[in-house]
């Protein structure tokens, strides 16, 4: 699965106005979450990722791609 594949998985901390960026990533389909905390290495389990997925946000980056997404905040 790939919830299990930690390689997949990437955090990013937002700055005081709420952007945050991921630089590098390849071409393809992601699921974008944002929590306003969670456990340390919380987004690195499976079962926890799992709970929130309904509340992805699903976006796809093509190659040499930008993607802006707004995300709603899980309490």
């Amino acid at each position: 699965s790939r919830f299990e594949n930690r390689a997949l998985l990437a955090n990013a901390t937002s700055d005081a106005n709420g952007r945050f960026t991921f630089r590098g990533i390849a071409p393809g389909a992601y699921r974008l979450f944002a929590w306003e905390s969670t456990p340390a290495n919380a987004y690195q389990n499976g079962n926890f990722i799992k709970r929130y997925d309904s509340k992805a946000r699903v976006i796809h980056v093509g190659q040499g791609g930008t993607v802006n997404a707004a995300l709603s905040v899980i309490k």
